[in-house]
């Protein structure tokens, strides 16, 4: 969005939010995208956000939260009360939502934990150095058994119903789930229905062990081209995948160090990639 339309359209919002019109702020929020809604959120002072954020809809609530660094996410959720926060989190992905309680009080994060309909999903994620793979990884994927035919696996991804763009291929686990091998999207649709994924995966997998570093985990993506990255502990158990999106924010993150040393500028609260213009130029000094 350009730096004057955002401007104005902040303006705006702020003084719907003067005169208490929350249903007209909550309309000039809904029509923009996540990361421009994010942006917006960002320049609001933290009264302004608490009072904003509960008057959306879980799912847009979210998104905000998943586009927002993870201390301004933080520094707002700490402010709202846990039964307000449980719908929004529970419509965050998992990575992010272990993200988002990681950076809590431990109190205030239990609250929320406990609350969610599956927290199994987020807790294992939270075992996790958050600049490991175990922490970038989303406990959110589908591994299918070695002994399942292509039918069998074509309608296991027909029920899971994956809501990522990223299922090109997937991950084949044995009877231990320990990784065996990938297998594509493609390869499913075309092979005879009978076929074993055993038959029709690739054994050789690239993956990671949860231990390794984030950024080493962003360079192997990045050498080898992969839009997903498994991560596996030492017997070679699948605990998790690390998505191109969370790899995307790790990148940034170093851009965003090497550009402030080079640029001159005085440090940046989010990423360069996501930090507006109007925002930029009142970081930089003379």
């Amino acid at each position: 969005m350009e730096t004057f339309a955002l401007d104005n359209t902040l303006s705006q919002l702020r003084a719907a939010l003067e005169c208490d019109d929350l249903s007209g702020a909550t309309e000039i929020i809904q029509a923009l995208r996540p990361p421009d809604q994010a942006e917006l959120f960002a320049e609001l002072d933290n009264a302004e956000q608490v009072t904003l954020l509960p008057e959306l809809s879980p799912a847009e609530s979210a998104d905000i939260l998943e586009e927002l660094a993870d201390d301004e996410a933080a520094a707002l959720v700490a402010e709202l009360p846990a039964d307000t926060v449980i719908p929004i989190v529970e419509e965050m992905a998992p990575d992010e939502a272990a993200d988002l309680l990681g950076d809590l009080d431990p109190e205030q994060a239990d609250a929320i934990l406990a609350g969610l309909s599956d927290p199994s999903e987020v807790e294992p994620l939270l075992l996790h150095p958050d600049d490991s793979a175990g922490g970038l990884m989303t406990s959110e994927f589908l591994a299918l058994c070695h002994r399942m035919t292509a039918a069998d696996a074509i309608k296991a991804i027909h029920d899971w119903q994956p809501e990522k763009e990223t299922i090109y291929y997937l991950f084949v686990i044995d009877r231990d789930r320990r990784l065996s091998g990938t297998v594509s999207l493609r390869q499913l649709i075309v092979a005879k229905p009978e076929m074993t994924l055993q038959d029709l995966m690739n054994p050789h997998v690239i993956s990671v062990p949860v231990g390794t570093d984030q950024e080493a985990c962003a360079r192997i993506m990045a050498h080898y081209d992969l839009v997903a990255l498994p991560v596996v502990d030492a017997d070679n158990v699948l605990l998790g995948v690390i998505t191109i999106d969370d790899v995307v924010d790790v990148l940034e993150a170093e851009a965003t160090e090497d550009i402030q040393r080079f640029g001159g500028a005085e440090p940046l609260e989010r990423s360069y990639l996501n930090t507006g213009v109007f925002i930029m130029t009142r970081k930089r000094i003379g």
